[in-house]
């Protein structure tokens, strides 16, 4: 019996230190303030869509390229932010989120990702929310200037 559980005990410990490994691999710089989380993708999408936009490359000559996308959604009282590409491989990415009356950006989630940066949830007395993102694909920078959104 106590092989058996010695066993167990091995293949556990094996098991979270290849997923703290994947983990870190692919993490990035997160700063909250005090009140504001990071959950889930999937739970905010179980939310109510507040807005989503494209995030823009600006050329030379004018035209305007889209790569990847940012999201707000709004649930359980508490609005929650993240920006997903979908492109091969890992690029930079980042997200940043404040409440409207703050003067400077206190939350945000950045770094090396596969699928997506985030997920920023404020408050749930917090209202509204100011939301910015970037995307560095073959050192083009597609972005999205700051903008507001509210429950």
């Amino acid at each position: 019996m106590k092989k058996i559980v010695m066993a167990a005990a091995a293949l556990l410990f094996a098991v979270a230190s290849c997923l703290v490994s994947a983990q870190t691999a692919s993490a990035g710089t997160v700063q909250l303030g005090t009140g504001w989380t990071l959950w889930s993708k999937s739970y905010c999408e179980q939310g109510r869509l507040v807005d989503w936009r494209r995030l823009q490359f600006h050329t030379d000559g004018g035209s305007v390229l889209h790569q990847g996308r940012q999201y707000v959604y709004a649930r359980n009282g508490r609005l929650c932010t993240f920006v997903v590409d979908h492109a091969a491989g890992s690029h930079e990415m980042s997200i940043s989120a404040k409440r409207e009356i703050a003067k400077t950006w206190h939350n945000n989630n950045s770094g090396m990702y596969s699928q997506y940066a985030g997920v920023l949830t404020a408050p749930s007395y917090v209202q509204c929310i100011t939301v910015g993102s970037e995307l560095t694909i073959n050192r083009k920078v597609f972005q999205q200037s700051p903008k507001n959104f509210c429950k």
